[in-house]
This record gives C-alpha cells, structure tokens and sequence, in this order.
C-alpha cells in the first residue's frame, strides 16, 4: 500500500522555494548541481545525445561507490543511450524500476526568451528545457540514490534506476521498449513507478491534490499529403497542393470529435466537481448526467485541458511544403498528431480523413496498439492507495484519478505483462518553467524516509 508514498516524494522535485546556496546542505547541493548539469545537456533528437546526460549520471554513481557491473550506459544506437542503475537490497522483495527519460522535446533559440540549454532561476521559477518534463525527475530519483548509497542503506529490494531515450519521439528507437526487448533481465521487477505519470497540483499557492495517471490515450500521426505537377510561378495553377491542404487543415480545425466518458474520466469529474467550485464544478456534474448536459459540455470543452480528457483529438503540428520560391509546389505535407480514446478507431479516422479530403493522400504510418485496460479492481486500489497516504503532500488534499500529459512510451510495463496499463489520457505538452519551490528540500526528504515501509 505505501509504495505511492516514494512516488509521492520523488515528483516534486523542482516544485518548491529555491534557498540560498550559503543554506543548502551538502545533499541539497547535490541536488542542484545534478538538476543544473542534466538542463545544461542538450538531450534533444536533433542536435543533443542522451549519451552525454546517462555518462555524467554514470560517474557519480560509479563514484559514490556503485560497481562497474550495476551501472551500465546501454542502447543500439552510438547515439541517445540509455541508463540502467541497479541498487543492490537484500533480495527479500522482488526490484522495482524507477523510472524517468532523459530525453527532451526539441527547443529552438530564437523560440525562447531564455536559453532552454542553460538553468535559470527568475522570480521564484527554474527556466529551461526539462525543468518539468522530466529532468526533475530523473533528479530526484538520482539524487536519493546517490544519498542512500552514501549512507550505506540497504533495501529489502533492489531498485532499478532505468533512465531511457526516445519518450519524446522523434528518435531512431525507444528506450523502453528496446530494453524490455533485448536486455529484460536488467529491468524485470514487481512494478514501476514512473516519474513522469503524476504530480502534486498547487492553485494560488495552495496546495490543491495529488494527480495520479491512471491510464493514458492512444498516439497516433497522420501525414497527410497533396501532390501536383509543378511549374513556374509566372503561370499559377488553380491546382495548387498548398491551396489543397490548407483547405483540408482548415476543415480539421473547425471539427470536433464525440465527448465520450469513460469509466475513469467519470471517475475524474466526479472527484474535481467536489474539489473544484462555482460554474466549474457544477459543469462537471451536469456532464456526468444521463445523457450529458450539452451545454456543460461546451463550457468544459472550451477549456483546452478538460477538452482532451473529454474526447479524441486531431492537431496539425508540422507543414512542409514547396522547393522554390518562384516554383509552383508539387507537393505539400502536413503532420496531424492524434490522441485517441480507447473508443476510437483509427480505420474509423482514416475514413473520415477521406471523406474530408478526398484529395489528399494519407502515406501509412506505424500505429500505436492500445493496452488491455487494467482491472478496474486494480485501478481503484492504486487510487484509494494514493489517497490513504495523500497526508504525505498535505492534509486535506485529495488524490484524484487524472490525466499527467505524457507520449505513449510513459508506461513502462517491466514484467507486470498481465496487468498493463489502459490507453487513455492527455496529449504531451511542454512547460518552459516550474517553481523551483522549495526543491532542496524535497531531496532531503526523499533520501531520509523510511524505504523498507515505503516500498512494501
């Protein structure tokens, strides 16, 4: 029942009051200098190397005294490895993983009023690439591990430390996948906790609940494109591949698919309408109704957050087009990114695509296959778990069943293959700051608590 607890604690790492660096403790610096080496490692697709933040992690483990053997830089590829830390217990428990991405998603310069490659702190928040998705996490989770080796604790267990690339996409592989895989024997375990599935929610600086992911959407793109037989901008064409597409995304932007409630999206309305207030909360039980109330509905959906808990969604992300500017184009291409609830079909999708634009081609894509939902008993016993020990973030907030925004590699199955995770859930987003809120703290907490009862 307490394994939420180390959960719990190891979110919140770069969420509380900054201190000054004369008043940090010898563990609270490290922690600092960790979450500052890790932002400062560009570990984008494109122009970074995950190789680099799991080799700096590497020495300090080595250093602090983990052998060779139990710290290993792995992966296919030269390039974006992955990191596997075993931390030896007394094998009375079967591990758990614990698990984060090194990974982040792209970041240009000039899109940033800040160097996304450099930590900064301003006003109280932490500014960078990272900070909150989920280098935090792969702080803290390090952080604690490196303290307990140092005071030479020994769990019931071992912890497995798996800190992988490609969460983001866009990379040659996924780390996770890849080790469950070809190398499973380094991460076979009981359960995971996965640091970037959930988190503790603050509204006008109160503490407000503790999310936990309960299951997550399906990921899916569509590339689609026109193509058209060219020539000089001097002669246009009314059969412009651009006019085309554009027509099409136009189309996709005015469309909305079905609201539909699934058993834990019901379950998430039903607890904010207690937590939340006002029009609020009264819309979030007016959708629960039978049918749903249709203005409710509108009023939610038009907040983007509760819009995709509500249904499947379809989003133009990338455009390529044209070779020339005094060229008429041959081709144009559009990249739409899909979150799609279990009650969705992507053949169902696709001809709906067809039939909004007959004229565009959809070239095939590798799709995503959802997981068996788990068992609703299953489910509910992790969420009334969380809420057992919800005094752990502050009494009198409430855990709710909720949505962390996250791609589909977020849940890392290890050898639970019988119980996976569903496929509902919120679309990935980027924060460019967290409050730094009393980070140091957090790494003193987490390396002090009590790991035999936590993780029983």
């Amino acid at each position: 029942m307490k394994a939420m607890v180390f959960f719990i604690l190891l979110l919140p790492f770069s969420m509380v009051l900054s201190l000054r660096a004369a008043e940090l403790t010898p563990h609270q610096q490290l922690g600092r200098d960790l979450f500052k080496a890790l932002i400062e490692t560009d570990t984008t697709h494109s122009t970074g190397d995950t190789t680099k933040a799991a080799e700096l992690l590497a020495r300090r483990f080595r250093d602090t005294g983990f052998p060779e053997a139990d710290v290993q830089i792995i992966g296919p590829t030269l390039r974006n490895k992955n990191l596997v830390v075993r931390y030896r217990g007394t094998g009375l428990k079967p591990p758990v993983v614990l698990l984060a991405h090194l990974d982040v998603v792209e970041a240009k310069r000039e899109d940033w009023s800040l160097d996304p490659f450099k930590l900064t702190e301003k006003d109280g928040f932490f500014y960078g690439r990272g900070t909150s998705d989920i280098k935090d996490g792969v702080t803290g989770l390090s952080a604690a591990l490196l303290r307990l080796r140092r005071e030479n604790f020994k769990p019931n267990r071992d912890l497995i430390l798996a800190l992988t690339s490609g969460e983001e996409g866009g990379a040659d592989y996924n780390g996770a996948e890849w080790l469950l895989t070809n190398r499973h024997e380094l991460v076979k375990a009981a359960f995971c906790l996965n640091a970037d599935s959930g988190g503790p929610q603050m509204r006008h600086g109160k503490k407000l609940m503790y999310s936990v992911q309960a299951a997550e959407k399906i990921y899916q793109s569509f590339r689609l494109e026109v193509k058209g037989s060219g020539g000089h901008s001097s002669v246009p064409t009314k059969d412009n591949p651009i006019y085309h597409l554009a027509a099409g995304l136009l189309r996709l932007s005015q469309f909305e698919f079905p609201a539909r409630l699934g058993e834990i999206t019901r379950r998430y309305f039903q607890t904010m309408s207690q937590i939340e207030t006002g029009q609020t909360a009264a819309d979030m039980k007016a959708i629960l109704k039978t049918p749903p109330d249709s203005k409710a509905l509108k009023e939610l959906s038009a907040v983007p957050f509760y819009n995709a808990i509500l249904r499947t969604t379809a989003v133009a992300t990338m455009l390529q087009a044209g070779h020339a500017e005094n060229a008429l184009p041959q081709m144009a291409r559009a990249t739409v990114n899909c979150r799609l609830l279990r009650t969705s079909r992507l053949k169902k999708l696709r001809r709906l695509c067809d039939a909004y634009w007959p004229t565009i081609r959809f070239p095939s894509r590798p799709s995503k296959q959802p997981s068996r939902a788990r068992p609703r008993r299953s489910r509910q016993k992790s969420c009334e778990q969380s809420s057992n020990r919800k005094r752990e973030y502050g009494r009198g907030s409430p855990s709710s069943p909720s949505w962390k925004p996250a791609p589909p590699t977020a849940f890392f199955s290890a050898s639970r293959a019988r119980r996976p995770t569903g496929s509902v859930g919120l679309p990935g987003t980027s924060t460019t700051s967290v409050p730094t809120a009393k980070m140091n703290a957090w790494v003193c907490r987490i390396s002090t608590m009590d790991w035999n009862s936590s993780i029983n």
